[in-house]
């Protein structure tokens, strides 16, 4: 499954969500490289609401990793979760 894909599940869940993407830079390609997703809609990101996906990339830039977090955490903090 690529991010895309993920990201239509997400989106049309039938539960509702609210999803917050955060990209970066790989060899001058702008990816996805946090997303956020909270049952909360227009939750702020400094609430504990949300679980948070990190996406890592090669240097194509292709995913190579993908790293969940099953509790709900504060978005702003997002950096901090993935070492």
């Amino acid at each position: 499954m690529n991010v895309s894909e993920l990201i239509t599940q997400i989106a049309f869940s039938a539960s509702g969500k609210d999803v917050r993407l955060f990209y970066t830079l790989v060899s001058l390609k702008k990816v996805v490289e946090y997303i956020g997703v909270s049952n909360a809609l227009n939750a702020p990101t400094s609430a504990k609401v949300w679980y948070i996906t990190k996406v890592e990339y090669d240097s194509d830039p292709c995913v190579v990793r993908v790293r969940s977090l099953s509790t709900q955490e504060v978005l702003d903090n997002k950096a901090s979760f993935f070492p």
